[in-house]
């Protein structure tokens, strides 16, 4: 097996961004750390960018190679309901006390897809503490305008949401199906050699 310090594989193609009101926008991103899949919320990027990294903004939501396709299984729920909905999963992690492991866990933060009442469908990953950012499924018509077979422009939200989300889905599986893949003959190893788990053997630990 091949060896490696810890490392993140980040899914730029997949990164949403949405505007939210009075504080500028918020970014969710996917990603692979020592082989686990997660999906991380930045609440308030415009204060990330002018004055750097800031964990009170930052929401992760960690999942096994299992439970990030219960999350795909969830969005496609909500691409096919014709009706409102809305499926989470929460999402819990190793408990620290004073930079110590211990043998608990906590809610690390609920991952949520669905479809609202305009029938566009969204994501949001909330916990406590931090500012609830629901992410819509929608092209950006400014440079890709999709038509029916009329050739009329599309404009209904529902539609496009339905067509923009079976798309993403489509690229996220693929992604995290070649990576995890690829994840799972590295053998993780922290700065004095000893293996790390990844998310065949244990919990996320993220």
């Amino acid at each position: 097996m091949q060896q490696n310090k810890v490392k993140i594989i980040s899914f730029s193609p997949v990164a949403l961004h949405q505007d939210t009101t009075g504080t500028g926008y918020a970014s969710l991103t996917w990603s692979i750390r020592m082989g686990y899949p997660r999906v991380t919320v930045y609440t308030d990027n415009d204060t990330a960018v002018r004055k750097g990294f800031n964990y009170d903004s930052l929401i992760i939501a960690p999942f096994n190679s299992v439970m990030v396709n219960v999350f795909l299984g969830n969005m496609k729920k909500a691409i096919d309901s014709k009706e409102p909905i809305s499926n989470s999963i929460d999402c819990y992690n190793i408990k620290y006390v004073d930079g110590v492991k211990t043998n608990d866990v906590i809610l690390q933060a609920t991952a949520t897809c669905g479809r609202d009442s305009d029938g566009v469908i969204y994501m949001s990953v909330t916990a406590k503490d931090r500012m609830e950012v629901k992410f819509k499924l929608l092209p950006n018509t400014k440079w890709h305008k999709m038509k029916d077979s009329s050739g009329n422009i599309i404009t209904d939200k529902s539609a496009l949401s339905n067509m923009y989300a079976i798309g993403y889905v489509a690229r996220l599986k693929s992604l995290m199906d070649k990576y995890l893949a690829d994840e799972s003959t590295i053998k993780y190893t922290d700065s004095k050699g000893a293996s790390l788990p990844t998310s065949s053997t244990s919990s996320s630990d993220i």
